[in-house]
């Protein structure tokens, strides 16, 4: 046995035994979060990294001057900045930090801060934004092929 597969058998026991405790005490089975693989995933939800969650961004990039703008660049066009704050908001929901959201986007992390209040103020007002977002997230579940992302959740804002 691998250094690996020792991880996830220690890893699934442990977790298993803390959703029997909490089940005994709350009354219902919490979601877990691990980053090590997993083949059965029974219950598990898997990370999403920062850099594949970018990827999954890319058909929704504009273009300028035949050249696709990236996440990273420093542009102000709107509708760069609309996806800008979808993407802090899913990396946030997902459980990154302000700061490890900032780095993948080369930003400082009080920018993160203000992307997701202003996407919840954006969500509110704006259905063409709304849209836009649950148009990113399906874009998301269907090239993930997985449902029980923490993005299941995102939905109900």
């Amino acid at each position: 046995m691998n250094t690996t597969q020792y991880a996830v058998k220690i890893e699934r026991k442990l977790i298993q035994e803390f959703k029997a405790n909490f089940f005994k005490k709350v009354g219902y089975k919490p979601i877990v979060l691990t980053k090590i693989a997993d083949e059965e995933n029974d219950g598990y939800i898997k990370l999403i990294s920062l850099d594949l969650l970018k990827e999954l961004f890319e058909p929704f990039l504009p273009f300028k001057q035949r050249k696709q703008i990236t996440l990273e660049r420093h542009i102000r066009i709107r509708e760069m900045v609309e996806l800008r704050f979808i993407y802090c908001f899913i990396a946030r929901r997902m459980n990154y930090s302000f700061v490890s959201i900032a780095k993948s986007l080369n930003r400082d992390h009080t920018t993160i801060i203000y992307s997701c209040d202003k996407f919840t103020d954006l969500s509110e007002t704006d259905p063409s934004f709304r849209e836009k977002y649950l148009m990113i997230l399906n874009h998301i579940k269907q090239e993930t092929n997985r449902e029980d992302y923490e993005l299941s959740n995102m939905e109900h804002m």
